[in-house]
């Protein structure tokens, strides 16, 4: 029994060695990494990791693949803020300009979903202090092509 449970331990702890970095909220697809790539077609405006690169603090917007299916061998991509947004992106969106519709938190007309969320209100001098995010669903190219604090399409009122 003593012996089992030493080779289970001892297989479990080698699993936790060889398992790779824990990548949340990033995409895995080989197809869309390729478009990605090819979308960009600059290296400039690029943000990427390799195999040999440590994956932490990766942000939300990352695309990752691994071509040839071997272990290690996951790359990354993910456009830089500078950049800007692919041609034909719409116009930004004034977040603080959504109002509640017919179909709050859905706009009926346009079919946009927002979620406004008030994480944290600290009463104070000079308003206190405050955190909110808003999910918006039809949130521009242009105002998402950087990566943010709470991940793809959440805005806060610190960024």
């Amino acid at each position: 029994m003593k012996k089992t449970v030493a080779v289970i331990l001892v297989l479990a702890a080698f699993e936790c060695c060889l398992s790779g970095s824990v990548q949340a909220q990033v995409t895995y697809s080989c197809t869309a990494y390729s478009q990605f790539i090819q979308s960009l077609g600059n290296n400039a405006c690029l943000f990427s990791w390799g195999p040999a690169s440590s994956f932490l603090n990766m942000p939300s917007t990352a695309i990752c693949c691994n071509p040839a299916g071997i272990p290690f061998g996951t790359s990354c991509v993910a456009p830089k803020p500078p950049c800007g947004a692919p041609p034909g992106a719409d116009k930004e969106v004034c977040l603080e300009c959504i109002k509640a519709q017919a179909g709050h938190p859905i706009n009926l007309s346009t079919g946009n979903t927002y979620i406004l969320e008030s994480d944290l209100s600290v009463p104070g001098l000079g308003g206190g202090l405050a955190l909110s995010r808003i999910w918006n669903s039809l949130l521009p190219a242009t105002q998402n092509t950087s990566p943010f604090m709470f991940g793809t399409r959440w805005r806060s009122n610190y960024e």
